[in-house]
């Protein structure tokens, strides 16, 4: 039978009872009962085909994202790209409602664990995923403790990245990092009050 011959080949299961098949073939078989089996032999047909698309829908989104993010299968996360969804539906001529959908439910196993389909896809910041973002800012502020996140915003916008102080505060916090510009000050403001 077709969807047999097809299960083999994808990896695709749909059980179909040989007994309800020997029945639809049967010459003596009365036409109600081969119009019920006929009725039910052509949804079998239709649910298979629907789960071939899927397959090939998410096939096929593997294989771009592997091939984007190509970098990361071999070295992990640092080496993890921007990949916007929207640019993926583009790209693929899909719609970004099935991307979406698809990177929300599935997930890949990797050489560094299991993530989320999502995962692979992260936004751009600058240019760059949020972690390496992240990464850049506390890069910056190991390399100028002294700083205060004002000062580290202008060093980013010298490298053509425009961004607030006050994400720049939100970013050293999330990353568990004191300015010592801060500790700074407020040992000269413990030390005017003690004076007065």
């Amino acid at each position: 039978m077709t969807i047999t011959n097809l299960e083999q080949k994808k990896g695709i299961s749909i059980a179909i009872s040989q007994e309800y098949l020997h029945l639809l073939n049967d010459s003596k078989t009365d036409e109600k009962t081969r119009l019920f089996l006929k009725e039910k032999h052509e949804k079998a047909k239709e649910l298979y085909q629907h789960l071939e698309n899927r397959h090939r829908t998410i096939e096929k989104l593997m294989h771009y994202i592997c091939n984007k993010q190509h970098l990361f299968f071999q070295h992990g996360h640092p080496c993890l790209i921007p990949l916007l969804q929207k640019q993926v539906a583009h790209d693929l001529s899909m719609n970004p409602s099935t991307i979406s959908r698809i990177l929300s439910s599935k997930f890949c196993r990797t050489p560094f664990g299991i993530f989320p389909l999502k995962y692979l896809c992260p936004r751009n910041y600058f240019g760059k995923t949020n972690h390496q973002f992240k990464k850049l800012i506390e890069q910056i502020f190991l390399q100028f403790p002294k700083y205060s996140d004002q000062k580290i915003s202008n060093i980013l916008l010298h490298q053509g990245i425009s961004i607030a102080r006050r994400t720049i505060a939100k970013y050293r916090l999330e990353s568990g990092l004191s300015s010592s510009y801060f500790q700074g000050r407020k040992s000269s403001n413990n030390q005017d009050l003690m004076h007065q």
